[in-house]
């Protein structure tokens, strides 16, 4: 679950909310968090058509920057949503999509905007064949998505395997991750995150770890991950600020309750003695013919896994 600074903001509207809201079934107001969700797939989709049919990088990143509000409305939504606040819940749901559908207009209209102008470009050039061609075609490229993990004092590379590095119970760490779109259009990226050992399968570049996701220790359960829009060229930062809060001890092995961008997650994966434990951050795009998340990002001809981990122990 993403917790962008909006989100945030609006886990301190909850207080007031539930002021006015009225606690109640959810099976309605779930659908309403669906059709926010559609509306902003189908705004992503049309944002994306725009990037890649050549519309300007600063007007797909003003668009970005509003599906990524979108998104944090529907975040607080959810919120909403499983604190029982059915009414707060609509309000976000009903922002999210009014928003969502803006873009979603915006986007198809810088798209045909585009594909005119070219054409009109085109017609004037003929004469011109060679260099229309070589203004109008597209310059070959690899795509990428790149992925980093850091800490205030740079890179975490040194969190390997073998290395001693102990992480102390209610002490805060500050992580991020850093993200980087070079796929030439806008994406909708989400980060997994799991808690392994050193038994745990590992991510590989064509399927995810088979070990469980870190789930919420309250209803409704939700595992943890942090969604976000990156248009093409840019970087997002995702918060990653973590706290053990206790150790549970079963003979040998040692399972954690951890404080995750301020809420509680645990994860049936224990660690001997609390040695090799790990964070796996894996990376997924939201694929439109599918309508879903993915693993990895799509490269060609195949999707390419991307995934990081981080090697700790505790004391």
């Amino acid at each position: 679950m993403r917790f962008s600074p909006i989100a945030i903001a609006g886990l301190g509207l909850l207080v007031l909310s539930t002021l006015w809201g009225v606690p109640g079934s959810t099976s309605e107001q779930s659908s309403q968090i669906d059709d926010a969700t559609r509306q902003l797939a189908e705004a992503f989709k049309n944002v994306q058509a725009a990037s890649s049919g050549g519309a300007s990088d600063t007007r797909v990143s003003e668009l970005t920057g509003e599906l990524n509000t979108a998104l944090s409305y529907k975040e607080n939504a959810v919120i909403l949503n499983d604190a029982g606040n059915v009414t707060g819940s609509e309000y976000y749901s009903n922002l999210s999509s009014i928003l969502s559908s803006q873009v979603s207009a915006e986007a198809y209209e810088l798209r045909r905007w585009v594909t005119a102008f070219i054409l009109i470009f085109a017609a004037f050039s003929i004469m011109y064949s060679s260099a229309t061609f070589y203004i109008l075609s597209q310059r070959p490229f690899q795509p990428f998505i790149a992925v980093g993990v850091f800490s205030p004092e740079g890179a975490l590379s040194g969190y390997s395997s073998g290395t001693v590095v102990s992480i102390t119970a209610n002490k805060v760490q500050n992580w991020y991750l850093q993200v980087t779109n070079k796929m030439g259009s806008v994406q909708y990226v989400r980060v997994v995150y799991r808690l392994g050992n050193a038994s745990t399968q590992s991510p590989t570049n064509i399927q995810p770890s088979s070990t469980s996701c870190i789930l919420e220790t309250v209803a409704p359960y939700n595992c943890l991950y942090s969604d976000t829009f990156i248009s093409n060229g840019n970087t997002a930062s995702l918060n990653f600020t973590w706290t053990i809060l206790s150790e549970n001890q079963t003979g040998s092995v040692t399972h954690l309750n951890l404080l995750i961008n301020g809420r509680q997650f645990s994860s049936p994966v224990g660690a001997a003695f609390g040695r090799d434990f790990r964070f796996i951050f894996e990376l997924w795009t939201y694929d439109l013919s599918s309508n879903s998340f993915e693993y990895g990002w799509q490269g060609q001809p195949s999707r390419v896994g991307e995934w990081l981990q981080v090697w700790f122990n505790t004391y």
